[in-house]
């Protein structure tokens, strides 16, 4: 039997069916597989909620990565982890995640996946109060996401700009960037971006 992940969404609420013979060839010894898996689980387990059963996927996810040599893997697991720890408001436990996704992210052909992270990167140093390095990560964020031509994340990095500045005191210009960006969010239909800019 084949590893099948269900996931159903409705009305902002998941459930998650995993059907999987552990004991099969495919579970058993494509690590791939099983990084994805824990991966995928951990962020549906994250969106319910459940953040201490999400770290401990994305926790196993990384090692399997880690022997599999999967760095597009271990990027976007090291950054989830970054982020719950934030979201404890364990700063110094977030910081060496993101900064060894980074690292990864720089190595890898993930270009997208480097974006992400910059922008989380940018978001983490904004909510330490570290308004310089996030408008440098934002920046570097918004450089390449605008060489790929990719909106939404050129609209990220252009939010968590808009709202360094207006930590700063620029009230004005921010208000004009947020408002731009909110059209932006409306016009491609991106309601979650559009309520963290509000």
């Amino acid at each position: 039997m084949l590893c099948v992940c269900i996931v159903f969404f409705e009305q902002k609420t998941a459930y998650e069916v995993y059907q999987c013979d552990w004991s099969s060839d495919v579970c058993s010894s494509d690590l791939n597989v099983l990084s994805k898996i824990h991966e995928g689980r951990g962020n549906i387990l994250k969106r319910m909620g459940r953040v201490d059963e999400a770290r401990a996927d994305f926790e196993q996810a990384l090692a399997l990565a880690k022997a599999n040599q999967s760095l597009p893997i271990q990027m976007r697991v090291l950054a989830e982890l970054g982020n719950i720890y934030a979201g404890y408001h364990k700063f110094s436990h977030a910081a060496p995640y993101f900064e060894q996704a980074l690292n990864i992210a720089r190595k890898s052909d993930d270009k997208l996946g480097l974006v992400d992270t910059l922008n989380q990167l940018g978001e983490f140093k904004f909510n330490m109060g570290q308004l310089t390095d996030a408008s440098t990560y934002f920046h570097e964020a918004l450089e390449i996401a605008q060489t790929l031509r990719n909106t939404p994340r050129i609209t990220s990095s252009k939010d968590g700009l808009a709202a360094v500045i207006l930590y700063q005191g620029e009230v004005t210009a921010s208000i004009e960037r947020l408002e731009t960006v909110a059209g932006t969010w409306r016009d491609i239909g991106n309601y979650q971006g559009l309520m963290k800019t509000y």
